[in-house]
């Protein structure tokens, strides 16, 4: 397989065709999502979903690599035998700063 180049000169080109809607674009997505009758919820409930926070309270193995997801942002990571939580929304900022 041959691959194209993505990029000439200082411009980024994307090999798949993409589209942006433009401001007027706006108005159909509102419209779509006020008027049409699509599926929004899921026909049965999700799940169950069990969490196990005895599994939390033992130790990490020294050797590890395990990566959970949490849902949106949130990775636990183990690694080496510690614990490493990411999550830029659970606090006020998604930044480093706090101003």
């Amino acid at each position: 397989m041959l691959l194209q180049p993505r990029r000439a000169g200082n411009k980024y080109y994307n090999v798949l065709p993409t589209s942006v809607s433009p401001p007027s674009g706006y108005a159909r997505l509102l419209s779509r999502y006020l008027f049409e009758k699509a599926e929004r919820e899921p026909r049965e409930p999700l799940g169950p979903f069990r969490a196990d926070a005895g599994a939390l309270a033992a130790p990490v193995p020294p050797t590890s690599l395990h990566a959970t997801w949490l849902g949106h942002s949130t990775m636990l990571l183990e690694v080496d035998g510690r614990r490493f939580l990411t999550d830029p929304v659970w606090s006020e900022r998604a930044s480093p700063r706090s101003c």
